[in-house]
């Protein structure tokens, strides 16, 4: 099929020559056949005098009527040779298009390709070599962000069984995703905000990431969802529209953030959270005052460590401080429980195997959705007015409220 169009190719282009080799002609020797009528009919026209006047030179006069024959002839070529060089360079630039993104394509292969490398330092290249590659060539941008969001998610579950004896910080050992996060954020920022999809970084520990080395921090329309920016710098950071559930900010530097138009967790979803929690509580307090061991009755201490009191009794931001208090401590109540079982006798364990460490696991679970701001800095953060129950009263006094 490709033969026979190369050969009907070359076989319509003669015959389109000849065609107009034949047209010229004709058109020739029409124009000499009414050159001849019209010389026999006005013969004054054909004289020197009346092309150059009387003191013309006969030989200048001649001249420019050689030069408006050649024209005239040239004319047809000068077009067909503009045409050709014309097809000659959309050609030559179909041609370079083509190798531009042969080229493109390989330089993403050889990214996608150092971040499957286990070295920090070559898959960090990789995740450059990608951005550097959306930088030349816009259409690159969802496919190249794809493939870092994936390699975030893969990341973090290498983190989640990374086991070291390296005095080394674990954080060193995670900096090719945070290459990967602030590429990402910062390819984002250089686009259309309103094009831009949901880009997925949930349950990633943020600690890993550079926030010093970007220009601005900035996780607009992003799923933040379980991820963990404790005691981290972030002033000015840009969380318009994103999914902050179960995020923990607590001790962060926030000021001046953005959080208009996030999702985090209303009053009434707060008090849903709450009822349920303090159910569990109130049922593992009654079950243990039925007991008569002295031994099992020593879990009452590290039951009365929750102290959640009546819903009726607290306010919003109370609950909301009694629940993110669980999710601090509760890793502490459960080692707790576990340390002093080892002493304890059979019956006791199972007690506490059974009944305790299941029932404040569940109310651990319940809260987990709860953000935490324990002891963050947001003097100037602009945060919608509904959300004031997530805060304590000295930090909302100090951020700007936005309607």
């Amino acid at each position: 099929m490709v033969r026979f169009k190369h050969w009907f190719g070359k076989v319509g282009w003669f015959l389109l020559y000849t065609l107009a080799v034949i047209a010229i002609s004709v058109c020739t020797f029409i124009a000499i056949d009414y050159g001849a009528a019209f010389y026999r009919q006005y013969p004054g026209y054909f004289t020197l005098w009346y092309w150059g006047g009387f003191n013309a030179s006969p030989a200048e006069v001649l001249r420019n009527i050689g030069l408006m024959l050649v024209a005239a002839i040239g004319l047809p070529f000068v077009v067909w040779r503009s045409f050709t060089a014309h097809k000659q360079a959309k050609t030559a630039i179909s041609n370079l298009r083509l190798a531009e993104k042969g080229h493109n394509n390989d330089r993403f292969r050889e990214g996608a390709k150092l971040l499957a490398e286990d070295n920090v330092a070559v898959a960090s290249s990789g995740v450059f070599l990608l951005a550097d590659l959306v930088r030349n060539a816009d259409e690159y941008f969802p496919v190249v962000q794809e493939t870092l969001e994936q390699y975030v998610r893969k990341r973090n579950i290498d983190r989640s069984i990374f086991k070291s004896d390296s005095p080394v910080p674990d954080t060193a050992f995670f900096l090719d995703q945070s290459a990967a996060i602030r590429t990402l954020t910062e390819l984002r920022q250089a686009r259309d905000w309103n094009s831009l999809e949901l880009l997925d970084l949930a349950n990633t520990n943020m600690d890993c990431v550079e926030f010093n080395k970007s220009k601005s921090i900035h996780f607009y329309n992003c799923r933040l969802d379980n991820c963990s920016f404790r005691g981290l710098l972030l002033p000015f950071a840009n969380f318009e529209g994103a999914m902050l559930r179960a995020v923990d900010f607590s001790g962060a530097d926030l000021s001046g953030a953005n959080f208009k138009g996030t999702k985090l967790v209303d009053a009434e979803n707060v008090r849903g959270t709450y009822l349920n929690c303090f159910g569990i509580y109130l049922s593992i307090k009654l079950q243990l005052d039925q007991q008569t061991s002295s031994d099992i009755l020593q879990f009452k201490n590290f039951v009365n460590a929750y102290e959640l009191a009546p819903e009726d009794t607290l306010n919003p931001r109370q609950q909301t401080h009694a629940l993110t208090r669980i999710r601090l401590h509760h890793a502490n109540s459960i080692n707790r429980i576990l340390q002093f079982q080892k002493n304890s006798e059979a019956a006791t364990k199972t007690y506490g195997e059974q009944l305790i460490i299941p029932a404040l696991c569940q109310i651990a679970d319940i809260c987990q959705h709860i953000p935490i701001f324990n002891s963050a800095s947001i003097p100037n953060a602009s945060i919608a007015a509904h959300w004031s129950h997530l805060f304590d009263e000295d930090q909302w006094a100090a951020v700007n409220v936005i309607s």
